[in-house]
Order: C-alpha cells, then structure tokens, then sequence
C-alpha cells in the first residue's frame, strides 16, 4: 500500500501494529512502574496481558500508596475508587449484613468480575485500611453521631478483612493494628506463614496473645513504642525463637521510667539468633545486650539527647564477627568507640556510616586510618573529613577497589578544598565502580577543576550523583550551571543542594 508525497513519489505507507512481547518481559517492564499508579493505569489499557500485569502489581503493592497517594484531600477519589472496589467483592452475606445495618454506601456489584483484586495482595495493612475506611464513611456519613460512625467504621473494617483472609490464602507482610484478626474464619491458615510483622506497643495485648497462637515464623519485626510495655506483644516475640533474625524499634520522646522490661527481656533472652538490630530513638536494648550478638550482621543506633548515657561508651568492647553493616547516629559519642568496633570485626564490613562530630581532628583522622587497616570490603562510606585526612582518604581510595558511596562529613566552620578532591577522584586508582558522592560542609570548588572532572567522567563513560547536604557552597551559581549542563548531557545521573539528607538511604 502506497501513497504520494508532495513531490508526487510514492511511499510506503506504515501500517502499526502492536508488538507481542513475553509474559516476562511485559513483567519486568511494569514491576519497574510498581510505584506509579498513573502510568500502571495507562498500562491497563494496551491489551489484555498488560492489562492483568498492571492489576497484579498494582493490588500487590497496594498499600505502599498510602505514603505516595496520602487519604486525605484530593486523593479522595483515589482511595474512593479502591473502596468501592474491595466492596464490589465482598460475599453476599457481607453485603448483606452492611446493608441491614443502614450502611449507605453504594454496594457496587458489577456483573462480571474481571479480577479476584484481594487475592493479589502480597500484604495487609490495618492502619491503611482504617484510614481508608475513615475516610470514606466520613464523606457518607458526616452528620451521624460519634458513637454510631465508630460503629460503621468497626463493621466495615471486620468485613474488609474477613475477605483478605479468605481470598489470599497466606499473607506474608502484615501492618497490625487494633483489628482483631486472629479471631475471624480463615485465621490460621493466612497467618501461619507471616515473615513480616510491623506493630505498636499500643495495640491490645489479648490481639498480640491470640497471634502469638498462629504465628511462628515471623523474620522480621518492626515495632513502635508508645506508653507502657506489652506482655502479649513479648509472648508473639517469645514464640518465634530462633525464627527472628530483623529487629527494628521506634521510639520518640519516651521517658526514662518507661524500660518496657518484658519484651526488651525477651529481646536479650535470644539475642545471639538477630542478624539485624535497628534502634531508633530507643535505647532500652543497651550495648551489654548487643555484644552477645555474635550472628549480628548489621547495627544501626540512632539515639538523639538524653538517650545517650555513658553507657554507650560500652559498644567499644563489641567482638560482632559477622557484622557487615554499622550504621551510628548520635549527637556525642567518642569516635574511638567506632574504631574500636571496626577494628574488633573481622574484616567483613562493606557499610559504615558515623554520623556524629569528633570531639577533636585526630579523632576523625584515626577513624579513617582504622577504616584503610581494616575494611577492604566497602561499598558504602559516610566518614568525617576535616581536611587534614587527604592521606588516609587516598589510602581508602585506593584500598577500597570495592567502593561504590563516599559520603564525606565537615563542617561549615572548616573550608575544605573541593578541587583536591576532584583531582583524588580523577586518580587511576579510583574505584572504577564510585558513582556516588555525598558531600557536608564548607566545600569550595573552582568552576575550571569541576569542567575538569566532569568531562573526564565523561570520557570515560562514567555517570555520577551528588548531593550536597548543609553545605555553605559560595559560589553556588557558577558550579550549579555546569551541574546542569552535565546533567543534560548525561554525565551526571541527579544532583541535589543543600538538601536535608537521609545518609542511610543514600549509602544503599
């Protein structure tokens, strides 16, 4: 088939087609949007395998939007569609039951399901639901009394996961709140293979004490305190035994008189089977517990304030043979006691990030001496550098062939010297593998030494990200320019300015 172009020659005229890709290709392609809601709705509407795709990874990480989407606002009509869905797959008797309790939401039924949407769902969020929920009957049912608006709320939640019980079989990931879920038909079986549970202390203990019943193989826990301890919350720890290895606790302004003994006691009992220990302003698991944690693979301690007490001075004595990843976060704390650690280790970690000030420079210069001696394996570095380490940042450099995130930490107080920096990086020693870098402090760089090291990036086919947190940066729009300008080009991958900046997630 042809037709004429304006100068009367005849053409091929393109007929379009839509390709027919793999089952595991179009997989991978939309597991890549998973985050995306709108672009994962586009995906719905090119054929049926992407169509069923897009459904399957949307419902399996449905309640990640929660964070992304919000429940308030605009994003009404958002969780508004999601609530009608679920509903339009309640049972009959569910149905049923709402309608003859004067609920007045519309009951969509549509004539023929498309998707068993709750059987894709890889995980049950409680507090999303009952936000959802909250949402939702706010809008239909504002002018009812409290009491009777709480009581809808309770009927809808019990009947929403009634059927996430019933239809996905096993739940691995479960967010517990005051929903008592051990209770309904189907319990057991769901629960029986939980990996994953993330709770607060808050939630009865009777619901702790009847999912202690089901569940024996939690991996992982995820536990924010509140007010008093919560002895059904230590028997559900206490009867996972060695199964749990990811301990992660969240704590905010908790007094001193609140220790919560029973399920920190149950923490030291198995200390020696956690491979992970995360504390985040919680510091009732103290540094006498965590040296027995000889299976310990990864530290973090994020302590602000009051929280921090001499006794963590103890950590310095820590022997972890497995430890691989040290995570510190403190507002004082002696640079030795790091040095101690990573020198007490056996050589293993690949992921350090000393986040707190020296008390004095040859501090920070004996941490990074420490850090040549003994961690050839590192891939993720965020270190003190009060210009007077270039050595032992060359030695790391060269050590370290490893090296994929260098963070370096100064202060505004201290002008550090950017172009002797860009001119170690341009080293042949350099780690070929270094594409991130983090910088803090009163960096000062000439525009000519940047072109410098940004073209030779360049040439040779290197993509770099910066960020620059609480940085004093005097010559900001020269050096903003150039970033831009590379970054068009494709040299630099993304770059960020005086950002506040979350170490941990960058040096991943």
């Amino acid at each position: 088939m042809s037709h004429k172009n304006k100068n009367g020659l005849g053409t091929p005229q393109m007929i379009m087609t839509s390709p027919i890709l793999p089952h595991d290709v179009v997989m991978e392609v939309i597991n890549y949007l998973e985050n995306d809601h709108c672009t994962l709705h586009s995906c719905i509407l090119v054929n049926r395998l992407w169509c069923q795709t897009a459904i399957e990874v949307f419902w399996k990480n449905l309640w990640e939007f929660r964070i992304k989407v919000g429940l308030t606002g605009d994003t009404y009509r958002f969780w508004g569609a999601v609530f009608r869905t679920l509903t339009s797959c309640l049972s009959d008797s569910s149905k049923e039951l709402l309608r003859s309790n004067g609920i007045k939401i519309t009951l969509y039924t549509p004539k023929v399901q498309l998707f068993d949407y709750p059987a894709y769902l890889k995980s049950l969020d409680c507090v999303a639901i009952s936000a959802m929920i909250e949402m939702v009957t706010y809008m239909a049912h504002q002018h009812e009394r409290p009491r009777r608006l709480l009581y809808i709320q309770h009927l809808l939640e019990q009947e929403i996961c009634k059927m996430f019980i019933n239809k996905c079989g096993t739940i691995p990931v479960l967010i517990l709140d005051h929903i008592p879920l051990a209770y309904f038909p189907g319990a057991q079986e769901c629960f029986s293979s939980l990996t994953e549970l993330r709770c607060h202390t808050a939630v009865h203990e009777t619901i702790f004490f009847a999912m202690a019943q089901l569940c024996r193989n939690i991996e992982r826990i995820v536990i924010e305190f509140f007010d008093d301890d919560n002895l059904g919350l230590a028997a559900l720890i206490e009867m996972q035994q060695h199964n749990l290895k990811y301990v992660k606790c969240l704590g905010d302004e908790l007094g001193e008189d609140q220790k919560f003994g029973a399920i920190v006691d149950v923490f030291r009992k198995n200390a020696n089977f956690y491979t992970q220990l995360d504390l985040v302003k919680f510091p009732f698991i103290r540094p006498v517990t965590i040296t027995t944690m000889m299976n310990l693979q990864s530290l973090t301690i994020n302590l602000i304030g009051s929280q921090q007490e001499e006794a963590w001075e103890e950590l310095a004595n820590a022997y972890l043979p497995k430890l691989e990843v040290l995570h510190l976060h403190f507002d004082t704390l002696s640079l030795n006691v790091t040095k101690n650690i990573i020198a007490n280790n056996n050589g293993g970690l690949y992921s350090i990030i000393v986040d707190y000030e020296p008390d004095d420079d040859d501090q920070s210069v004996t941490l990074n001496e420490t850090i040549v001696q003994y961690c050839p394996k590192l891939k993720f570095l965020a270190t003190w550098f009060l210009n007077n380490e270039w050595n032992a940042l060359a030695d790391i450099l060269m050590r370290c062939q490893d090296l994929e995130c260098l963070t370096l930490q100064g202060t505004v107080a201290i002008q550090i010297d950017g172009d002797k920096l860009l001119n170690l990086l341009r080293k042949e020693y350099t780690p070929k593998g270094l594409w991130k870098l983090g910088l803090r402090g009163s960096w000062v760089f000439s525009k000519k030494t940047l072109r410098l090291y940004l073209k030779d990036c360049k040439e040779k086919k290197k993509r770099i990200a910066f960020c620059f947190s609480d940085n004093d940066l005097t010559n900001f729009n020269d050096i903003n320019d150039i970033f831009e300008k590379y970054y068009e080009e494709g040299v630099i991958r993304w770059y960020k300015f005086n950002c506040s900046f979350e170490w941990d997630s960058f040096c991943t």
